[in-house]
């Protein structure tokens, strides 16, 4: 009823003529009225006894102070409105009337002193707000619960947010969120809270999905009001298990996101027989069950991309390698390595400029990578030189392609440090042309094979002995790939036989014919060749030293007669009288050129 409507029923209703038409009027308006006179009700319209559940007759026997919330009659201001019945003032407050079931409605009661039967009398015009305040709290427990999901740093904390936010609207001291997976038919309690059970039994809780009251939950798929007895006949009909110490009453909903999949469960329950679930709590739940599965969700979400951002924030700060993005010539994001690299800070480095770390053959480069100016599907390796701090110079091996980053092109390079490296190549091949030129100096012939048989270095003697110009024509080459003649099956044999003997050494005369056709005599001498460890054998080394002409002639005369001996009276005849040879004119032979 507006302010207008009560003056004009306050100038009207003294007059006997019409005060029981304004009755009529006042007992069928929407708002609650009230009239008394030195605190006894004179009039009670339907919408009053319908608002507190009392009949006329009840309330014509109570004050309206003994309905109004006690709170409102602490106020010196309100209370003196009831004693004082000479106020023309309109005064308008808001407080909580009980009713007959034990309810508390929300009102806006306004006061006004009118005459009724030509007499001073108390106008309450009561209003009843609690479905709007109940709305507004709501609204405000869902912004609450969406805001700490965004402003909770870890979902345990949303959680006990949550928990916070609906015990301001029902009874909850005893409180479970469950979360629910449907691939792994798991359930998982993460938060817990019952003021019976001790801390250490509340601690977080993942089983395989069973036949729990959460699962009865979850299979029924709606809100769900459980009482002892209730709970009693469910555990009789095997339909749940419930081990724990039986409630008075239990009340939850299942959490549905917006895709309409079930992630979990929200309950509370109450040891009480005080405390009444009903199914306005019911529906508080089942109002912020949504918003609170959404706030879940996102949470968790928020949290899983956490965890792998700072796996690989971790992973990219730890690894050996350094890592950038360079957009528009600036460095947009970089790792630890590259600062120690380049001896920047990290200051320095994000207000520097890209080109300045990079020396004349990296800028020819980059400006053609950047030149295409489309993602690139191929790696573009390349051995580069960048600028440090100090103007020296490092050597990279820059791995480098062309992303798409914040909504532009973007450099992804991936380097490492290879100065060192470079400078240990640098020595190494110095000591190996050493090593070359000292044995293409020796006259004798020297090389190496592998297991099969395969010349794996070479000195130019042995070469040009074998028809070539230099060394490296002969490399990954057997005999029977240079020697076309039946002897070349009989060497490569030789060189097997030796390599399966695993013989420490092997030193022996033998006849060789070189590329001209000349025959020629060789101490032979060939030794295993060992890998890092020395333990295992692959291939072997050898040296062939040109015998003098004295004692080729011996050889080669003592050779024929050996033949012929071996050819007529055979091998044990043939080396008899080799040793009685050697033992009588063994002084004569020498290895001095």
């Amino acid at each position: 009823m507006s302010k207008t409507e009560a003056s004009h029923i306050k100038n009207h209703i003294s007059d006997s003529s019409i005060l029981e038409t304004y009755q009529q009027v006042l007992d069928n308006t929407h708002d609650a009225i009230h009239i008394c006179q030195d605190y006894k009700p004179v009039f009670i319209n339907k919408s009053f006894s319908k608002l507190t559940g009392y009949d006329r007759e009840t309330l014509m026997g109570l004050q309206f102070t003994e309905l109004i919330d006690k709170e409102a009659l602490e106020d010196s201001q309100i209370a003196a409105l009831f004693k004082s019945y000479h106020s023309d003032e309109f005064f308008s407050f808001k407080a909580f009337l009980h009713t007959k079931d034990g309810e508390k409605r929300y009102c806006n009661i306004d006061i006004r002193s009118i005459s009724w039967h030509g007499e001073l009398a108390r106008m309450l015009i009561i209003h009843d707000l609690t479905a709007q305040r109940d709305n507004e709290i709501r609204q405000k427990a869902l912004f609450e619960i969406t805001e700490a999901a965004s402003f909770s740093p870890q979902i345990d904390i949303l959680y006990e947010k949550v928990h916070k936010i609906i015990s301001r609207l029902i009874h909850a001291e005893n409180f479970v969120i469950a979360l629910y997976n449907a691939e792994r038919y798991e359930v998982t309690i993460p938060y817990f809270v019952d003021v019976r059970l001790p801390a250490e039994n509340l601690a977080y809780c993942q089983r395989q999905a069973g036949n729990g009251i959460i699962e009865y939950l979850l299979r029924r798929g709606r809100a769900s009001q459980i009482t002892r007895r209730g709970l009693e006949r469910l555990i009789h009909q095997k339909r749940l298990e419930y081990k724990e110490e039986p409630f008075h009453q239990w009340i939850g909903v299942p959490l549905f996101t917006q895709d309409n999949m079930v992630i979990g469960a929200l309950a509370t329950y109450t040891y009480d027989d005080a405390v009444v679930f009903g199914d306005k709590e019911l529906e508080i739940l089942s109002f912020l069950s949504t918003q609170l599965a959404m706030a879940i969700e996102k949470k968790r979400a928020e949290d899983d991309i956490h965890e792998s951002e700072e796996k690989y924030r971790l992973l990219v700060e730890n690894i050996y390698d350094a890592i950038m993005v360079v957009q528009n010539d600036r460095f947009a994001f970089f790792n630890n390595v590259v600062c120690e690299l380049l001896g920047y800070s990290r200051i320095e480095l994000a207000v520097n400029s890209f080109e300045n770390i990079l020396a004349k053959d990296a800028r020819i480069f980059y400006g053609k990578l950047l030149d295409t100016k489309s993602e690139t599907e191929k790696k573009n390796e390349e051995e580069l030189a960048f600028i440090k701090k100090d103007g020296s110079e490092i050597y990279v091996e820059a791995n480098s392609n062309l992303i798409q980053y914040r909504g532009g092109n973007a450099l992804f390079i991936i380097f490492r440090d290879i100065t060192e490296r470079r400078r240990l190549l640098t020595i190494m091949e110095e000591e190996r042309n050493l090593l070359r030129t000292l044995i293409d100096s020796i006259p004798d012939l020297i090389y190496m094979k592998n297991l099969q048989g395969k010349f794996i270095l070479a000195n130019s003697a042995f070469a040009n002995f074998c028809g070539f110009e230099n060394a490296d024509q002969l490399l990954y080459q057997g005999y029977p790939d240079i020697l076309h003649n039946e002897a070349a099956a009989y060497y490569h044999q030789h060189d097997l036989d030796f390599l399966a003997s695993k013989e420490a050494n092997s030193t022996f005369e033998e006849e060789n014919t070189d590329s001209e056709g000349q025959k020629r005599w060789f101490l032979s001498t060939r030794v295993p060749l060992l890998d890092a460890d020395a333990k295992k054998i692959i291939g072997y080394t050898a040296s062939r030293k040109t015998i003098s002409k004295h004692v080729t002639e011996i050889i080669s005369n003592l050779y024929a007669k050996l033949l012929e001996i071996e050819k007529t009276e055979g091998l044990e005849a043939s080396e008899a009288y080799l040793n009685a040879y050697l033992k009588d004119k063994g002084e004569d032979i020498n290895f001095q050129n």
